[in-house]
């Protein structure tokens, strides 16, 4: 049988209104549904309390706290255990088992809470856009250069921007029916704010891949929702990259299907330049070990590097 909240997004298109409300609800933050009192999980989800009873049951649970027994043996359960963060004393066991079990509750959130709907819109902006540029700073350049990297592939033109006064400039000349995609792990980068707030004033569609409800997911037409980063003072970063990034590509594939015929003809050329660049590689450092064998008894400054 699957777990409760596996069976809580199968079904979520299958409730009320107001009911969905409450499963997006523990969806989001199961392990805050766990702790929470009735009457603190209706005002999160903006519902009324008996309207929270009434989804218990749709899940064979007689009440909310019958409720919260389910969802915290599922927490439980391997696949959705509560990862417990490194700590001084753990062994090289326990870091290999910390780290990838956080990394597999991630994606598993990633799977439940993603908007399919928000996906598409974004995978046509993406496939149709004339001018796509990049927008991000500090540690969201990561994402941006994978991205800009990715779609080279497909054969699509992107621009990266990082400094405030070039992102201005390049929203600016943006027009109608090109792209801005705004990368903030926060949400909350002035700059990439100001920049986006600028696409918007020149007619282009944007698009951010920031946590829902932050300052800049409010400025954008359309949102790639991502996990809050709340917890600087554990190495939680590279969860949250990987997050970003998965997404990223579910739109890169995306844009391949839709783009399939165009990116079949560009196919055999981009091989093509993978493999002479792979061997002009090759050749230069057969030529760097050539020229610059060190033998035992030769001085290391008597080396000349090209």
């Amino acid at each position: 049988m699957a777990n409760l909240l596996d069976r809580i997004f199968a079904y979520k298109n299958d409730l009320s209104k107001s009911e969905r409300k409450v499963a997006s609800a523990i969806l989001s933050q199961p392990k805050l549904a766990v702790q929470e009192t009735i009457a603190q999980l209706a005002k999160r989800a903006n519902v009324s309390e008996p309207t929270v009873c009434r989804f218990c049951k749709h899940f064979d649970a007689k009440g909310f706290p019958e409720f919260k027994v389910a969802l915290s043996n599922d927490l439980n359960q391997e696949r959705h255990q509560v990862v417990d963060n490194i700590k001084i004393g753990d062994s090289v066991e326990d870091i290999v088992v910390k780290v990838i079990d956080s990394n597999i509750s991630a994606l598993n959130d990633l799977s439940r809470n993603i908007d399919s709907s928000v996906l598409a819109r974004c995978i046509d902006i993406v496939s149709q856009a004339r001018r796509i540029v990049i927008l991000s700073q500090g540690l969201s350049n990561t994402i941006a250069y994978d991205l800009h990297s990715r779609l080279a592939i497909l054969g699509i033109a992107s621009e990266i921007y990082h400094d405030p006064c070039a992102m201005l400039l390049a929203t600016t000349s943006l027009r109608q029916g090109e792209l801005a995609i705004a990368i903030s792990a926060t949400g909350y980068n002035k700059d990439v704010i100001e920049a986006t707030l600028n696409a918007k004033l020149s007619g282009s569609s944007v698009i951010a891949l920031c946590p829902l409800d932050s300052p800049l997911s409010k400025e954008c037409i359309l949102t790639l929702k991502t996990p809050i980063v709340d917890d600087h003072q554990q190495d939680n970063l590279m969860v949250f990259r990987m997050v970003m990034q998965t997404i990223m590509h579910i739109v890169i594939c995306g844009v391949m299907l839709r783009r399939s015929d165009t990116i079949h003809e560009l196919k055999d050329r981009l091989f093509s330049a993978r493999q002479r660049s792979l061997l002009n590689q090759e050749e230069k450092s057969k030529d760097i070990s050539k020229s610059n064998d060190l033998k035992p008894n030769t001085p290391i400054t008597s080396i000349n590097w090209p």
